[in-house]
């Protein structure tokens, strides 16, 4: 089991980190998108689960390569990487 201490956000000199590195968003997002379809292949279509398949694929290549289409929009939009955000 992980203790306390490891579970806190890292703080820096400022003090605590508020904003998330683009690695986790992207996990955050891949996650609730996956919920969505999952959810909307239920109640509508079994074609939305096709979705999900999309987003799995993606973090298979996010994982391999290092980036995803997601990624390279949140960059744009200006969310730092896990590195910017330990440099703050």
């Amino acid at each position: 089991m992980s203790s306390e201490s490891e579970l806190k956000e890292p703080e820096s000199e400022s003090g605590p980190s508020t904003q998330w590195p683009i690695e986790r968003v992207t996990s955050m997002l891949a996650g609730s998108a996956v919920l969505a379809s999952l959810i909307m292949g239920r109640l509508h279509s079994r074609r939305w689960r096709l979705l999900t398949s999309v987003i799995g694929a993606n973090l298979i290549m996010n994982a391999l390569v290092g980036w995803c289409p997601a990624t390279l929009v949140m960059r744009r939009l200006g969310i730092p990487t896990a590195d910017q955000c330990s440099r703050r």
